[in-house]
């Protein structure tokens, strides 16, 4: 244990995680990859300082937990070239016209829906490297390095997404007040939902859906590989809650 994490567990600074089972529910220690987990008490607040700027900065660069910038930049490409489509054939093809207008609004609507839900999971695994403590943590120092460690650990540990899901609510309000199954439906409906649009135009070989950018059909094909991995990793998560 490093020795500065060691004194504010001496001190009360910090205390184990512990998390509620079924055969224990007054907690077990957290332990991942042989490290073990801490937080900080009411008492330890005034070693928080370094984290609080990093939480601070994360909140800046991830957009107050928006969807990826390229994920949108995608998105608002999309909408651009569709109706850049649809003003041309406005007058000779009406029906097309239609079509292309509804594909844009749809995307739009989709972004949106995007921007409601918030926290990805990977931004709440983020959250939690910034505000747990591992064994060779010091309390006094936000460590990037250290935190990407605590990521890859947290992913190996996919049943405790509902545990840290929870925790990220706690200490920042605008997450989605339901963080059980239902927001990890949302998530892969929403996914599935860009994927089949996604397909409309990248795999059209003809028609208006086929005019879009090479630059567009290789954002739209790494976005459906990206969500469909997604997809597929919330679907290997088991259902049951972790208090």
């Amino acid at each position: 244990m490093h020795p500065q994490l060691q004194f504010a567990l001496d001190c009360g600074y910090v205390e184990p995680v512990k998390i509620a089972t079924e055969s224990n529910p007054e907690g077990e220690p957290l332990i991942i990859n042989g490290h073990n987990y801490f937080v900080y008490t009411n008492k330890g607040e005034k070693l928080t300082q370094s984290r609080l700027y990093a939480f601070s900065d994360f909140l800046d660069e991830s957009n107050r937990f928006v969807a990826k910038k390229e994920d949108l930049h995608a998105g608002m490409q999309l909408i651009d070239e569709v109706l850049t489509e649809a003003l041309m054939v406005v007058n000779t093809e009406p029906k097309d016209c239609l079509d292309l207008i509804m594909q844009a609004k749809y995307r739009a609507q989709t972004i949106k829906q995007r921007l409601n839900i918030g926290a990805s999971i990977e931004r709440i695994w983020e959250i939690s490297a910034i505000w747990f403590l591992r064994d060779d943590d010091d309390p006094e120092i936000n460590d990037p390095m250290i935190n990407q460690k605590k990521v890859a650990d947290f992913k190996t540990r996919q049943e405790l997404i509902g545990f840290f899901q929870r925790w990220a609510k706690n200490v920042w309000n605008p997450l989605p007040v339901s963080l059980d199954t239902s927001l990890l439906n949302a998530i892969r409906d929403l996914n599935l939902s860009e994927i089949l649009q996604n397909q409309i135009f990248t795999q059209s070989q003809s028609g208006v859906y086929s005019k879009i950018s090479s630059e567009l059909r290789d954002s739209l094909n790494s976005q459906t590989e990206t969500w469909a991995n997604v997809n597929d990793t919330l679907e290997h998560l088991p259902t049951s809650s972790i208090n």
